[in-house]
């Protein structure tokens, strides 16, 4: 079983209309599922909601209820200027989360997790590599234009990416030992134009994610 988990139902649109919908319906108060098959292979699709909150708790929902061994993360995101170029999708490798902060209480670095070494959580290793460049991601329940907390992002984390999902939805996929691929098209670059950026370029990276439907799935499939 594949569960695909977005923020957003213009995410979910990208794929939607590739697969063979089964079945339909809201859960987690609000929450658009869908049931799907595609060449064979059933799966779920879960509109999470922004943040990491919302984010993790589809997620578990997904592993708990629907028993997927799967999590396959797609959406949008911010970058940094000049780490990576608009309207194009990234294979992302690794995630940290930008806005967890204990160091002041424990002798850790700004982002590591208890019990964890480094900062880092570990996407799983797919095929994809050979359609999508790789990058990292740094996520955090926070939506800022500031320069304070992009040059703090740089300072700290080994990321060009920033969203607001991507980490806790590995996080839980890490803790259940559910295998986890995640691709990231660039929106906008974080900065005051961010806004306008996005209404130019998300649908661009997400047209590239529909683009190559079948090669995801064909990759996904090799991980079941």
């Amino acid at each position: 079983m594949i569960a695909i988990i977005c923020a957003l139902q213009s995410e979910a649109e990208a794929i939607l209309s590739s697969l063979t919908i089964t079945g339909q319906k809201t859960v987690l108060i609000d929450h658009a599922l869908y049931s799907f098959d595609y060449d064979g292979v059933e799966g779920i699709m879960l509109v999470s909601g922004v943040g990491k909150v919302n984010s993790a708790i589809a997620t578990q929902y997904a592993i708990d209820i629907y028993k997927a061994k799967l999590i396959f993360n797609y959406g949008t995101c911010g970058a940094n200027l000049g780490k990576a170029n608009l309207g194009e999708v990234y294979l992302i490798d690794k995630c940290a989360q930008y806005d967890v902060d204990i160091s002041e209480i424990d002798d850790v670095a700004v982002g590591v997790l208890n019990g964890c070494g480094n900062p880092y959580l570990y996407t799983t290793s797919c095929e994809l590599t050979n359609i999508f460049k790789v990058r990292s991601l740094a996520t955090g329940d926070r939506f800022s234009c500031k320069d304070e907390l992009t040059e703090f992002i740089a300072k700290n984390f080994d990321t060009q990416l920033r969203d607001m999902e991507g980490a806790s939805i590995l996080q839980v996929a890490n803790a259940n030992g559910v295998a986890c691929v995640m691709l990231k098209g660039v929106s906008d670059y974080v900065g005051s134009s961010s806004i306008s950026m996005y209404n130019t370029y998300a649908s661009k990276a997400l047209v590239d994610i529909s683009t190559h439907v079948s090669t995801i799935f064909e990759s996904l499939n090799k991980l079941l």
